[in-house]
């Protein structure tokens, strides 16, 4: 992929988002890995044409409360057997995320023999831009990874794409496993597909949550 066509599969992403924050900045100097004065320009224009569809605090909100929807849709599919539910979600005040966070959104146990435990990422999407979806930040699917390997619980990203977070359009229930990078086509998501309003099962033989 040319640069240009990074850099506006980037911004177009941005802009889908609402708003441009400093964790997005960075996830551009990694993918584009321009100088810092070149950088800070696309920045300014980014920014000015988001200034156009509405504030920042609005979208903040909106993304908020899509965010938080869409975990409650997430537990609304699993099965009322499935024990010792705890979902965190992610920490907002005035806007601001709590990093002190690490955990996945949602984790729950499973007592057969044993007991097993499974988390869920949980990430609206509004929209795609060419056919391709930005998952999550590098240091995200990082910490995810750590958390992973620390507790040997597994991990699955429920990402949710247009509609609402109440509803979305779509849905996908990903192993942490088969996310390699931030960004990920269409294709590559179809296999992990939903159906929506379905129940969620976690099959302890194979690892997978379908």
């Amino acid at each position: 992929m040319e640069m240009n066509d990074n850099i506006e599969l980037l911004k177009k992403m941005a802009m889908a988002d609402g708003v441009l924050s400093e964790n997005e900045k960075n996830v551009f100097r990694e993918v584009l890995d321009l100088p810092e004065s070149d950088m800070q320009v696309l920045f300014e224009q980014i920014e000015s044409e988001l200034e156009t569809v509405q504030s920042e605090t609005e979208v903040i909100d909106w993304k908020r409360k899509n965010g938080l929807d869409f975990e409650k849709y997430i537990v609304s599919l699993l099965p009322d057997n499935y024990q010792n539910l705890r979902w965190t979600g992610d920490k907002f005040v005035d806007g601001r995320f709590d990093e002190r966070n690490k955990q996945p959104d949602v984790i729950f146990d499973i007592e057969l023999n044993k007991v097993y435990s499974v988390a869920i990422e949980c990430k609206f999407k509004m929209s795609y831009y060419k056919d391709c979806l930005f998952v999550a930040r590098k240091e995200q699917l990082d910490r995810y990874r750590d958390f992973q390997e620390k507790s040997e619980m597994p991990v699955f990203l429920a990402i949710g794409v247009g509609g609402s977070g109440s509803h979305p359009e779509e849905l996908f229930i990903v192993p942490l496993n088969a996310i390699k990078f931030p960004i990920a086509t269409k294709k590559y998501m179809e296999k992990f597909s939903k159906k929506l309003d379905q129940k969620l099962f976690y099959h302890v033989k194979s690892r997978n949550l379908h």
